[in-house]
């Protein structure tokens, strides 16, 4: 391990190849924002690994940050895929193997959160997690989910099925098993999709409690956002492809295993300057 002393959450974000992504200045703002998401903590006891290839585009960093550079090739079998299925695989493949290659990198006793480079934090969660007497896991079942630009927030109180950035893990949880020579792609699948490793906490070590408030926000509503290109390319009425309905049904068993039956419906609050400084900081 890189560290040598623990920190209450070490975050891992994976940053697509450059190649991959749609609107590189978009993906700058959105980049800058995390940062800022991140330097705003009220407890400073984190670190943060961006996993990147080299010439990736970054803000300014402070000590808090290191970078793990990987000569991974951009995603082209999602950029090509044909349906919904191929397109999660490929997705989840890459970003599997972007958090793994960053985990030598937490220190013993950290709690680690594959973070997606898009979304944001409230600036009490490393202090919460920090003062916490706990060693499991944490789930963020409650959030908010902002389409870029938008006045308004909308709440979401089944924040983890839906989130990538939703769960702390200690970190013996993510390392395999045997050598890393052994690991085969369904490793990696698993390790890129948040949803997998829902629905095997059973079967699992790791004991979860969840994070008593609000404390990330999704984003979506750009052009590299992983729920906008499902919407757009393969929308639920093309035959033979993995459809919305499907969908709706697994988040209704994930939600009546882990938090019963809440109401569908999302509620939106207004984005106030309030709610952005705990979020984004001082922008």
């Amino acid at each position: 391990m890189i560290g040598t002393s623990s920190n209450a959450i070490h975050f891992i974000i994976p940053v697509r190849h450059p190649d991959s992504v749609v609107d590189p200045a978009s993906q700058a703002l959105r980049i800058h924002q995390l940062v800022q998401s991140l330097k705003g903590q009220t407890s400073q006891n984190w670190r943060a690994t961006f996993v990147v290839n080299p010439g990736q585009n970054l803000p300014e960093l402070s000590s808090n940050f290191d970078l793990q550079y990987v000569d991974f090739p951009a995603n082209t079998e999602a950029r090509d895929a044909a349906n919904y299925s191929e397109f999660s695989r490929a997705v989840d493949l890459d970003r599997g193997r972007r958090v793994f290659a960053a985990l030598h990198r937490v220190a013993t006793g950290s709690l680690v959160m594959p973070t997606d480079d898009d979304d944001l934090f409230h600036r009490d969660l490393v202090s919460f997690v920090e003062s916490a007497d706990w060693d499991g896991g944490w789930l963020i079942d409650k959030g908010y989910i902002w389409r870029s630009g938008s006045f308004f927030l909308g709440r979401m109180d089944s924040f983890h099925i839906t989130c990538g950035s939703s769960m702390i893990f200690p970190l013996d949880s993510l390392l395999p098993e045997g050598s890393n020579e052994d690991l085969d792609e369904d490793f990696f699948l698993e390790l890129g999709n948040h949803r997998t490793l829902l629905e095997r906490l059973p079967e699992d070590s790791v004991i979860w409690k969840r994070i008593p408030f609000r404390a990330a926000i999704y984003r979506v509503g750009h052009g590299d956002s992983s729920l906008s290109r499902i919407r757009r390319d393969f929308p639920y009425r093309r035959a033979g492809q993995l459809n919305f309905t499907w969908l709706q049904s697994y988040k209704r068993r994930l939600k009546a295993k882990f938090i019963g039956h809440p109401s569908e419906r999302i509620h939106s609050v207004l984005f106030t300057p309030r709610m952005k400084r705990a979020f984004l900081g001082a922008e």
